[in-house]
């Protein structure tokens, strides 16, 4: 389904809905959001209020069978106002050299190479505005109240950035050291107590 009404209208309904109800208890248990009356004013500013949309997708094995229905609650970025709901926006991303160069050295010492995804990597970092959005479709209480997000969300402008920030603070706390030619690619120890990890956004190459 592309939208709400082809779900509705889907015979696979009941599992969608179902998958956005898995959804929306991750981000109840990483305390995204409290819903609140939207105020008059922020910081002497009329607050806005950001819409959403559910994006669908089937995860498939390697036959085509589906094993998993996953839905996904994604903020409309381009609804954010400069000033209001974000600042910076940047966030590094590895170079393709230093990806190439890590799997190279990997396979001409015979280490082993990891590929791992953060899970559910966009509701972690907490968030230094203060943003509001809509009520998404299926789980409007209808008290005309609004969310007050705690945490970024996928499609939120800073959400990659802020991700970032995160995974390096992380890094850092666990003895690894960003490169300078690269802020992506983080090291630990040396010789063959090398630990050499490579970060794309919320891809880890180990």
């Amino acid at each position: 389904p592309i939208t709400e009404k082809d779900v509705l209208n889907s015979v696979e309904k009941e599992k969608w809905i179902a998958s956005m109800e898995v959804e929306k208890n991750k981000m109840i248990k990483y305390d995204v959001y409290e819903l609140v009356v939207l105020p008059e004013s922020v910081n002497g500013q009329k607050p806005n209020v950001i819409e959403s949309r559910w994006v669908y997708r089937k995860k498939l094995d390697s036959k085509g069978r589906v094993i998993e229905y996953k839905s996904r609650l994604v903020a409309k970025g381009f609804t954010q106002k400069y000033g209001i709901d974000f600042l910076e926006t940047f966030a590094p991303v590895a170079k393709a050299k230093t990806i190439r160069t890590v799997v190279s050295i990997s396979a001409s010492l015979n280490l082993t190479c990891y590929q791992n995804d953060v899970p559910s990597a966009f509701l972690w970092p907490e968030l230094t505005e203060t943003l509001f959005m809509a009520q998404p479709k299926f789980f409007n209480d209808g008290s005309g109240r609004v969310w007050r997000l705690k945490r970024t969300l996928y499609g939120l402008k800073q959400s990659p950035r802020e991700f970032y920030k995160l995974a390096k603070e992380y890094m850092n706390s666990q003895g690894f050291v960003a490169s300078e030619a690269d802020p992506c690619l983080f090291t630990r120890g040396s010789g063959i107590n090398l630990i050499i990890v490579v970060i794309y956004v919320d891809d880890f190459i180990c």
